[in-house]
């Protein structure tokens, strides 16, 4: 007996409205488009209301969740981006010198540069060990800088538009400003990778 794939009319996707033609498709191609959109896309499967998302866009509310059920967090998330706004910062390049360390790779042209609030500079010294301090700093004025946002998952909600990425037990709380191609280190904190723990 063959079994019939599963259709799913499209109720709604997060930035649109769909044209007719576009609310009966078969779920999977409703799945790979949600993985190139990386939009949510509400759809009734078989009379069951659904809501498809990726992995990454999960894993950013996973991250949002636990980053907001701690507010001193949030709060030191929300003055480093104040600090970087009015001037407290270090670029990259002198954070490693500081640090006594090189980049991980070699200098390219289109890397991002590297904007570390005053919070964060003062976190590394004062939370993490030396050696941690140096794996870190080498890793953010490195290999992190070549694709930033491939790096971390966006958060959501109120943390909209700032990244988070995993090095080092660390969690690194970053925003990117395209405009200046740089990367704005606002908060280093302790953090597991919530996702493994699926």
């Amino acid at each position: 007996m063959a079994v019939e794939p599963l259709t799913a009319t499209i109720a709604r996707v997060t930035d649109r409205i769909l044209a007719p033609a576009e609310t009966q498709l078969p779920f999977v191609e409703v799945a790979r488009r949600v993985v190139h959109s990386e939009k949510r896309v509400g759809a009734d499967v078989d009379g069951i209301a659904v809501v498809l998302l990726t992995e990454r866009s999960l894993d950013g509310m996973d991250e949002t969740i636990e980053i907001l059920s701690d507010p001193a967090a949030t709060e030191r998330i929300r003055a480093g981006d104040l600090a970087i706004h009015t001037g407290g910062f270090v670029w990259g390049r002198d954070l490693a010198d500081e640090v006594g360390v090189l980049p991980d790779t070699l200098p390219h042209p289109q890397r991002w540069r590297l904007m570390v609030s005053s919070g964060c500079r003062d976190a590394l010294a004062s939370r993490a060990t030396p050696a941690e301090r140096a794996e870190i700093t080498r890793y953010i004025t490195g290999r992190f800088l070549d694709d930033p946002a491939g790096a971390g998952v966006e958060l959501a909600g109120d943390l909209e538009r700032l990244y988070v990425a995993h090095f080092g037990g660390k969690r690194l709380v970053y925003r990117l400003d395209a405009l200046q191609r740089a990367v704005r280190m606002v908060e280093i904190m302790r953090g597991d990778f919530l996702h493994l723990q699926r």
